[in-house]
């Protein structure tokens, strides 16, 4: 065989491991970093690292006896004023459960919170089934402190009548959600909160009036609405 054939196969072998370890690594790191975050909005990581950097030098410094919020960009946007003077925003864009659990060691304030509530799956539903989510939601239950009341938000409605690409998101998934998210969270002792009407019109979706235009974030009225209604729940249990 001449020495330019044996060259020629030489890099053809290496260029096929090079593919095959790279589908490989894919499959690996796939799923993880697909369930860490939602597909939109783009440069999460690099948000999603700040955010957090941003969270523990602030907790660290924290009294005891907070509010804590924990979720996704539903939480990031909620006034957490408008809940109570002792609530505190730790809501981060995009956020799953996986990403959740990544951060719940960098909150000291858990652990001496007066009460948590968490708005946190909706992203993982794009990405995801339903058992795997509920494995990672218990997780996170897990790892909060006994002791400290916890409140968990149903996942809201979308407007679907909003013309965008919804990426597989619907109702009935979110519904169905909701229907295991209460039995989880019933059955571990925290308190589930279902969407508060206001928000709904008769046909189920989110009021066009409450939504920010794309059928999913709440706007000023909504998020009005929607910390009233938290702070109603938190208070009724604290009092």
């Amino acid at each position: 065989m001449k020495k330019t054939d044996l060259m020629i196969q030489w890099r053809f072998w290496l260029a096929a491991l090079t593919l095959s370890f790279l589908a490989l690594a894919a499959c690996v790191s796939g799923p993880y970093l697909k369930a860490r975050f939602s597909p939109e909005p783009a440069g999460l990581d690099a948000h999603y690292d700040n955010m957090v950097a941003f969270h523990s030098r602030g907790d660290a410094a924290l009294p005891a006896g907070r509010i804590i919020l924990l979720g996704d960009s539903l939480v990031q946007g909620l006034p957490a004023a408008a809940i109570s003077d002792l609530a505190v925003n730790y809501g981060i864009g995009g956020d799953t459960t996986v990403g959740l659990l990544q951060r719940l060691p960098q909150y000291q304030s858990l652990d001496t919170a007066l009460a948590i509530f968490l708005a946190i799956g909706i992203n993982d539903l794009l990405i995801d089934d339903d058992l795997k989510i509920e494995d990672r939601y218990q997780a996170v239950l897990d790892r909060l402190p006994e002791g400290v009341p916890i409140f968990c938000s149903a996942a809201l409605p979308i407007d679907s009548t909003i013309d965008r690409d919804w990426q597989g998101r619907t109702n009935e998934r979110n519904q169905d959600w909701n229907q295991r998210l209460k039995k989880l969270c019933t059955e571990h002792g925290a308190t589930y909160l279902p969407t508060p009407e206001a928000l709904m019109s008769q046909s189920g979706l989110l009021q066009k009036d409450m939504h920010a235009g794309d059928g999913l974030h709440l706007n000023a009225k909504g998020n009005a609405i929607w910390a009233a209604w938290i702070k109603s729940a938190i208070n009724d249990q604290l009092e």
